[in-house]
């Protein structure tokens, strides 16, 4: 199998994030525990992050302590592996609190305040930062 550049699994991250967002854009609660179709995508896409957060080299992840790789490579684990317990509201309570915060963590700066639209984030989150900016990114 061939390595692939650490960038690409940080933009395999902020990818599946934002598409969990899109999938649940204007979505209620009660609407997402009875669609199957979307609760399946959204579950997918959570199991890309933690895999894709396994893959990011120890020396980025040391870098960025901020983000919750462990618990993102946990939660794949857990999905795969015990499938058979999903509890969808606690999916969307990752979906409600913990996506935004992927998507606008600062690196170097802890998380604040809350809620806030999905979408959007500056230059300084790690998902979005450019290769330069993310040391050790482009190379093993």
């Amino acid at each position: 199998m061939a390595m692939r550049e650490p960038l690409l699994y940080l933009a395999d991250i902020r990818d599946a994030a934002l598409a969990i967002a899109e999938f649940t854009e204007g979505m209620a609660y009660e609407e997402f525990v009875t669609d199957d179709r979307t609760a399946s995508a959204v579950i997918r896409k959570f199991e890309v992050i933690g895999e894709a957060s396994r893959q990011i080299p120890g020396t980025i992840r040391q870098r960025y302590p901020e983000m919750p790789w462990q618990e993102m490579i946990d939660l794949q684990e857990r999905y795969i592996r015990t499938y058979y317990e999903i509890d969808l509201t606690q999916v969307w309570g990752r979906i409600v609190n913990q996506v935004p915060g992927l998507l606008h963590r600062r690196p170097g700066h802890s998380q604040q305040g809350g809620g806030g639209a999905v979408r959007g984030g500056d230059g300084a989150n790690l998902l979005l930062a450019a290769p330069r900016e993310i040391p050790g990114a482009m190379a093993r």
